[in-house]
């Protein structure tokens, strides 16, 4: 990340042109996970982690109630101020900007999957349930 003092060139129809004031601009030359190494499907860096549990058993009418709670493993390049779109089953969920203490690893990342996101997505079929992530800089 870089931080560029510019000012950019403002011209108006039938006006001559004027420099905006200069501004501080972020300029992020990274992305989330840094290159994939790796040509299979998604990032093999950006990984997400179901509870042991309901990856064994699933989910059904005792857990349902209390929903899944997502972990998301670190990543290279997590900064504060990332953000989540999990999909659970084609339902979206966004989790809040990560805290300085989440990005840099002394507070785990979960995102909270409902009750009635659950329920939203419906029963999986028996090729089981599709769970996927974005991360946003």
């Amino acid at each position: 990340r870089k931080i560029r003092n510019k000012s950019l060139q403002v011209k108006r129809p039938g006006q001559p042109a004027e420099l905006s004031e200069k501004m501080e601009v972020l300029v992020k030359l990274t992305r989330p996970g840094g290159r994939d190494d790796e040509n299979d499907p998604g990032h093999s860096k950006l990984i997400m982690q179901i509870p042991q549990d309901i990856l064994d058993k699933g989910i059904n009418a005792e857990n349902v109630a209390k929903g899944v709670d997502i972990t998301i493993v670190r990543y290279p390049y997590m900064a504060p101020g990332d953000s989540f779109r999990v999909s659970w089953g084609g339902v979206f969920v966004f989790s809040n900007p990560l805290t300085p203490e989440q990005a840099d690893g002394t507070t785990p990342i979960t995102v909270h999957i409902s009750e009635a996101t659950i329920l939203e997505a419906g029963d999986s079929d028996s090729n089981g349930l599709s769970s996927t992530f974005e991360a946003y800089d």
